[in-house]
């Protein structure tokens, strides 16, 4: 026998390759269904990567990459949505990743507030003006339709309680873009609003927010609405610190009614904010007795500081009474009282004035007779 021969079991049979050729492999499997279901596959590559294809249809390369790369850190939500949507992904991906991308984006931007102007106040409104910037840290420019915005103290949250609603106009958002506003905004919880003007006043800083819905373009993209949710730190009227009496001198009349001390209030304002408050009254007390009533006519508080004609009727005798007959001096509290504009008494403005007493020593002697 040769040494090739191979050594047949007994009893065993075998059967010769009849030439039909080997099992085909895995690709080859893979290259016949290829053949026979392209269409099935490229309906599958377009659904996966359909994200992909509009941004380079849409956008340059670098703002391409960059939403890819957003998209990306959203993978795990889009599972979730890919294992429910199953072969409906094409829309899916658009449709449940941008907003989210798009929602991060708002999330991230920020406002700053360079100027607050409030004037013409009535019971019930204030017009507002306001320059603002919107920044942004994001490459792209979408454009934000108007909105109104509800105004309320973070320290609502989370049961929030709105004082006004602020309409904040259509704006495209770029590095730092300008938002103008010059609206008259309604008063819708008087008793919130007084909360927010007392907060003004007797605070050092304040955080005041913004809540509102509205609707985001970019480019040929689908529009999607966001949710816009801005805190806001604000400089206060830190309690008027600083507020004295300059300068006064006594009027003699035979007008029982005029005023008989006339001089100036200083009052500093470290915050941004300007604040027409009108006719606003004080009531003046010494060691706790009324002495008399001062007037601060027309006051418009202006950022810094704030030199203003103040003109009080008091009963100098009580003063002369209660002054110390040694050193001369008063010490004087002054009591908010009423704050009046057009003829409508500002319920706002005066819990705030109200809410803040002020005490200054006055110097007795060195008010004038004329």
């Amino acid at each position: 026998m040769s040494d090739h021969a191979i050594n047949k079991a007994p009893n065993a049979t075998y059967t010769e390759n009849p030439g039909y050729g080997t099992r085909p492999t895995g690709f080859g499997k893979f290259k016949a269904f290829a053949r026979k279901y392209w269409w099935l596959l490229l309906i599958g590559f377009l659904s996966s990567n359909l994200i992909i294809i509009l941004c380079l249809l849409v956008y340059p390369p670098l703002s391409c990459l960059y939403l890819c790369m957003e998209y990306g850190r959203n993978l795990s939500f889009l599972a979730v949505a890919r294992s429910n949507l199953g072969m409906g992904l094409t829309s899916g991906r658009v449709y449940v990743g941008l907003p989210n991308i798009a929602q991060q984006q708002v999330d991230k931007s920020t406002l700053e507030i360079k100027s607050m102007v409030v004037t013409n106040p009535t019971s019930h409104s204030v017009q507002i003006q306001q320059e603002a910037f919107l920044h942004s840290s994001s490459i792209f420019t979408p454009t934000l339709d108007a909105f109104p915005a509800a105004l309320f103290l973070e320290s609502t949250e989370p049961n929030i309680k709105p004082f006004a609603y602020l309409q904040l106009p259509k704006v495209r958002s770029t590095k730092s873009t300008l938002v103008s506003i010059d609206q008259t905004v309604k008063i819708t919880d008087i008793d919130q609003f007084s909360e927010y003007t007392k907060t003004v006043m007797n605070s050092e800083t304040f955080r005041v927010a913004l809540r509102g819905r509205t609707v985001l373009h970019l480019g040929r993209l689908p529009a999607t609405s966001v949710n816009y949710n801005e805190v806001l730190t604000f400089k206060g009227l830190n309690k008027l610190k600083g507020f004295d009496i300059l300068g006064s001198h006594i009027v003699l009349s035979n007008d029982t009614t005029a005023p008989n001390l006339i001089g100036h209030a200083y009052i500093p304002n470290p915050s941004l904010m300007t604040l027409q408050m009108g006719n606003v009254t004080y009531d003046l007390y010494a060691n706790n007795t009324f002495i008399g009533q001062s007037l601060i006519p027309n006051l418009t508080l202006r950022p810094g500081n704030n030199t203003v004609e103040m003109r009080s009727k008091v009963n100098l005798l009580l003063v002369a009474k209660l002054t110390n007959a040694t050193a001369g001096m008063l010490e004087l509290e002054v009591r908010g009282n009423s704050s009046v504009y057009n003829g409508q008494h500002l319920p706002y403005f005066e819990a705030a004035i109200k809410s803040n007493p002020i005490q200054i020593t006055l110097n007795a002697t060195k008010a004038k007779g004329g």
